[in-house]
């Protein structure tokens, strides 16, 4: 049995927000979000794929993928949450 290297996040419930997404589109009540994440059979990469459905505010789902590689000798460095920074953007609302 192969391990299942696949990660999806489904998200709703989002707060009507002005600037709810990072390229300035206006956050709904409607919106919701699909995040899969693929790691490579090494370890070595991962492959992103994140969908915003939104029909208050886009037109259609819109996707955006990448790819992250991590390099052999690089340390993992632990960051905790700032939680005061991480809400930093509600002020301007």
């Amino acid at each position: 049995m192969e391990l299942d290297r696949r990660l999806i996040i489904e998200t709703s419930g989002f707060l009507p927000t002005l600037w709810g997404a990072a390229n300035g589109v206006d956050s709904s009540s409607d919106k919701s979000l699909v995040e899969n994440y693929h790691l490579a059979k090494d370890g070595m990469s991962i492959e992103i794929s994140i969908t915003v459905t939104n029909p208050v505010h886009l037109a259609e789902p819109v996707t955006v993928v990448g790819v992250y590689f991590k390099d052999e000798d690089r340390e993992f460095v632990e960051t905790p949450c700032d939680l005061e920074a991480a809400s930093l953007h509600l002020t301007v609302e």
